[in-house]
């Protein structure tokens, strides 16, 4: 069963997770972590690899010549940016999280929307359908 695993962690080119699997195995079972927090941390490690890989070669694609930072940002050389702005902006790790916690509450709207808005064509259905019918 492991061996499978391991085949379709390979096949889907879930990386990260294939590189963390047997280590994060070994510490669920001594913490006796459940199946869901080993499952959310394995695809959380993922989805941030992939989105740093997706940033390296968004960044190689765009032909930059090299990679700049707001460590490296001339704050004297533009005085109309605040610089305390700004890092309090960085250094928000919330902001990420709003974000995406807005981003999944809009998912979870859609996706009632849609299931209401499938009932309202079956109710239209067997309306038309049993005034057909008659």
């Amino acid at each position: 069963m492991y061996n499978r695993l391991k085949e379709n962690i390979k096949y889907l080119k879930l990386n990260r997770i294939d590189t963390l699997l047997d280590n994060y195995l070994e510490r669920a079972v001594k913490e006796n972590l459940s199946i869901t927090e080993c499952l959310t941390y394995l695809f959380e490690e993922e989805r941030k690899s992939k989105a740093d890989t997706a940033l390296i070669m968004s960044t190689q694609m765009a032909g930059f010549p090299f990679k700049k930072t707001f460590e490296h940002f001339d704050f004297d050389f533009q005085p109309s940016i605040d610089k305390k702005t700004i890092d309090d902006l960085v250094n928000k790790p919330f902001l990420i999280q709003e974000i995406e916690a807005l981003h999944r509450e809009r998912l979870m709207l859609q996706n009632r929307f849609n299931a209401v808005n499938d009932r309202i064509l079956k109710i239209e259905r067997h309306i038309k359908k049993q005034s057909n019918e008659k």
